[in-house]
């Protein structure tokens, strides 16, 4: 059995690890590219390993463990590059229940959302912790879009039986349009969570996203505006607020932008067909330059 110095030991590591995944998720978040699915993964690994903590039931256990990681031979499972590596990890079977977590890809997908929604909830809830929140919900969005990639939607005509009905209560199915919303939503949903940290280069990407796989997402035409609004992109932010009237026209707080945006979108467009106008007559003279030359074989 473990002592009291083993099991504060324990919780010290378990405490050390909370603080490096936070840490990674911040730099992760801040870095340029902004963090991928891999990044989504390992974050889950480590909270996954938070969660069930690791023990040992005897000091033999604990010291036969350690040798292991000292081993040259010895592979951590994360890098594994081939079934026989995972195997020799010891770990196969924690790894195997992390990748089929939820089990199938639709229902990872909905459990992840509902995870970023809750994290956005928290966030508005706590103040005074709400970065870290947001930051959860970034990672849990960008795992819920990863589950939903794996989805194949069903043809238009699809008729499940009634076996294949409650077979979907743990398996969802859904059709092309229907999972290309829920992407929507998820994009859409990550961009509010990015907002909430202020990161207008990603809040703008993921809006960009969400309006392409459903162009009536009103939700995602108002943060990609805003993002272009703090970006201050006036054209793209008058693109998107037009956009987004055209989907809902009486959207309030679109029209409230506008009105706000109003004249520096109109002096943007102006400065542009200047620009536009300029380089037509650049294009027209050396167009007649050229038209010269080759007249008189110059």
């Amino acid at each position: 059995m473990m002592s009291s110095s083993d099991d504060k030991d324990k919780a010290e590591l378990i405490a050390k690890m909370k603080r490096t995944k936070e840490q990674w998720d911040r730099e992760a978040l801040d870095s340029e590219d902004g963090p991928d699915e891999t990044d989504a993964l390992l974050s889950q690994a480590i909270s996954m390993a938070i969660e069930q903590g690791r023990g040992w039931s005897s000091p033999e256990e604990r010291e036969k463990y350690l040798e292991q990681l000292l081993d040259d031979d010895y592979i951590p499972p994360l890098f594994a590059e081939n079934q026989e590596e995972l195997e020799k990890s010891g770990l196969k079977d924690a790894f195997t229940t992390l990748h089929n977590e939820g089990e199938t890809p639709g229902k990872n997908m909905l459990d992840f959302r509902k995870k970023g929604n809750d994290s956005i909830a928290l966030g508005r809830k706590n103040v005074a912790k709400n970065l870290q929140y947001y930051r959860d919900a970034v990672n849990h969005y960008y795992a819920a879009f990863h589950w939903a990639s794996r989805i194949v939607p069903k043809d238009e005509g699809f008729a499940p039986t009634p076996e294949e009905l409650e077979a979907a209560k743990e398996d969802p199915f859904f059709n092309e349009k229907e999972l290309n919303e829920l992407k929507s939503i998820i994009c859409s949903n990550c961009a509010m969570a990015h907002l909430c940290l202020k990161n207008w280069g990603f809040v703008r990407d993921e809006s960009k996203k969400a309006v392409d796989y459903n162009s009536k997402n009103i939700k995602a035409w108002y943060r990609l505006a805003k993002a272009h609004e703090m970006l201050q992109n006036w054209d793209e932010a008058g693109n998107a607020i037009e956009s987004g009237l055209e989907v809902e026209k009486d959207n309030k707080e679109i029209l409230q932008l506008q009105k706000k945006l109003d004249k520096r979108i109109r002096k943007a467009r102006v400065l542009r067909q200047q620009r536009e106008r300029a380089r037509a007559e650049r294009t027209s003279r050396i167009k007649d330059v050229w038209r010269h030359t080759k007249q008189d074989n110059i």
